[in-house]
């Protein structure tokens, strides 16, 4: 779960270190750390004080912060579980390794490499618990929400990894406000062992020589342990500031397995991104910029003691959730009234449409009387809109099916162009849906029982198609009495018609020459200035998918 640092990250906070004499409380706003520090003594006249600071103010979250020498440090291997059986196998270890203390914990390094591959383990306690119970109670006194507890060098691993310090074995050494010297040695990114030591009140001068003595012991101690690789160099980072700085850069000496860095504490800080300067040789400030800005899991914290966060973090989901809802009411709010003002806008612009229309309709109406009157038609006729809008749309369609013979006379003229013999006398065309209806003498339709061609339902015809009919009569000039080549002539000129496009068909209904054994034999031959005359019946097919058919 995130913490409160990381989800309200520019919100007022405070961290509370304490050391074996005081009680520093720096406090966080927008983002930055205020100093100097809030000092309360060790002392009863100290918690009091303390208790009455703690009460009167705001209820702002707090970090509890430990740095003090009664914290040890054990590293174990357990079998390798996953969920509630790795929780329950660390607990009962912690148990047995810290039975009087009330506050520990357990940081997972990792697994081993050969074997049964258990977790490697750094289990750790506030061995005196009484050091932390009096101000962690003058904080429950008030109710104050406390994040977590947790310790200086459970956070030294972080420092290193905001800044970016990629080595292998690193001894951190940091200076404390209440006089301590602590170093932690941090292997591949992990926290193995950690050293406080109360440094005595010495000149300026000796304080740099005294730093150096004790990292060399430390370093002497961690190779009896055979804590790291032999033959490999240790780095070891120096965190200072002021004339301490310069001391030790001039009295550091690196050696063959010895990378002594010394490093500012205000471009640490920085790199932190802490906005106050330190501007000091200790790194309080710094330890409390980290633990504000982005804090790890409640550490050493109890449930009893971390009660009245959940109500604060409550109270901020409640208070979250209310600006939310009142935002998204006004937001409802504004977008209603703004729709109902285009509601108003557009029943106006309806209404000033409908009186617009109305008036069409009534001068509409008065020229349909006009017109009525011309046609002689009474003036209530008595139609209604719905009747005048279809025969409107009656009228367009049958001005959409509006024929005329130019599709006839251009197949025709086709034919005419190739048989130069062939002359038409009469053209006899009308229209319709039938292809078989038959045509009077004035091109109307008439009912044909004994034609040849059968009768089509009116279901069945393509939508949108009809036909062109046409009874063309002709003559075949010059004719010299051959009505055998006369014959031939029809018969191309009727095949060459039946070939052209959109034609649906062609009937010869009458030939030159009738040589049937059922009629008269018809025709003269007295000469070459007889006639040669011949009837066709042709059919275009109009719309839709033009018909090729002979």
């Amino acid at each position: 779960m995130p913490s409160l640092a990381s989800i309200f990250s520019f919100s007022p906070r405070r961290v509370l270190i304490l050391s074996a004499g005081q009680l520093a409380v720096f406090d966080w706003r927008a983002g930055a750390v205020n100093l100097p520090p809030l000092v309360f003594e060790n002392s009863e006249c100290g918690l009091g004080d303390f208790a009455r600071y703690s009460s009167s103010g705001p209820s702002i979250p707090a970090y509890f912060l430990v740095d003090v020498v009664e914290e040890e440090f054990r590293e174990e291997t357990i079998p390798h579980a996953m969920g509630a059986d790795r929780w329950a196998l660390l607990r009962n270890r912690q148990n047995r390794l810290f039975r009087e203390s009330s506050h520990s914990g357990a940081i997972i390094q990792g697994r081993e490499k050969d074997g049964r591959r258990d977790d490697i383990v750094l289990f750790s306690a506030l061995i005196r618990p009484e050091l932390v119970t009096p101000w962690l109670a003058r904080l429950t006194e008030a109710k104050v929400p406390l994040i977590g507890i947790y310790s200086v060098p459970v956070l030294s691993p972080g420092v290193l990894k905001k800044i970016q310090l990629r080595t292998h074995d690193v001894l951190l050494v940091t200076l404390q406000e209440s006089g301590g010297l602590r170093q932690s040695y941090i292997r591949r990114g992990h926290l193995k062992v950690s050293r406080l030591a109360m440094a005595p009140r010495l000149a300026p001068g000796q304080q740099a020589s005294y730093i150096l003595t004790e990292i060399a012991t430390l370093r002497r101690y961690l190779n009896s342990l055979r804590m790291f690789d032999s033959g490999t160099a240790m780095d070891i980072v120096i965190l200072a500031g002021g004339s301490l700085l310069d001391d030790l850069r001039r009295m550091a000496v690196a050696s063959e397995d010895v990378h002594l860095q010394v490093l500012d504490l205000n471009d640490v800080g920085r790199g932190l991104g802490m906005r106050t300067p330190v501007n000091s040789s200790y790194a309080d400030a710094l330890f409390a910029h980290l633990l504000a800005h982005q804090a790890p899991p409640n550490y050493y914290g109890r449930s009893e003691d971390t009660r009245y966060i959940n109500h604060h973090r409550a109270r901020l989901a409640m208070s979250a959730m209310s600006i939310i809802t009142v935002l998204a009411s006004i937001a409802f709010s504004g977008f209603r009234f703004g729709e109902s003002v285009l509601t108003h806008h557009d029943a106006a612009s309806i209404s000033e449409q409908a009186v617009f229309y109305e008036k069409r309709y009534h001068a509409g109406k008065q020229g349909l009387t006009g017109l009525y009157k011309k046609v002689g038609l009474p003036e209530d006729i008595g139609l209604s809109p719905m009747e005048l809008r279809q025969a409107v749309q009656l009228v367009e369609q049958l001005k959409a099916y509006r024929a005329h013979p130019w599709p006839t006379l251009v197949a025709l003229s086709r034919g005419l162009k190739v048989f130069d013999a062939v002359r038409i006398e009469r053209i006899v065309w009308g229209t319709s849906i039938d292809p078989q209806a038959q045509l009077s003498e004035r091109g109307s339709i008439l009912s044909d029982p004994n034609a040849r061609f059968a009768v089509v339902a009116p279901s069945t015809q393509e939508a949108g198609v009809y036909f062109h009919l046409a009874r063309v009569s002709g003559r075949i000039e010059p004719f010299d009495g051959d009505y055998r080549d006369a014959l031939d002539q029809v018969n191309r000129f009727a095949g060459f018609l039946s070939q052209l496009d959109g034609v649906h068909g062609v009937e010869i209904r009458r030939q030159p020459f009738n040589a049937s054994s059922r009629n008269r034999l018809l025709g003269n031959v007295a000469g070459a200035r007889a006639a040669a005359r011949f009837e066709l019946r042709l059919v275009l097919k109009i719309g839709g998918k033009a018909d090729a058919a002979g």
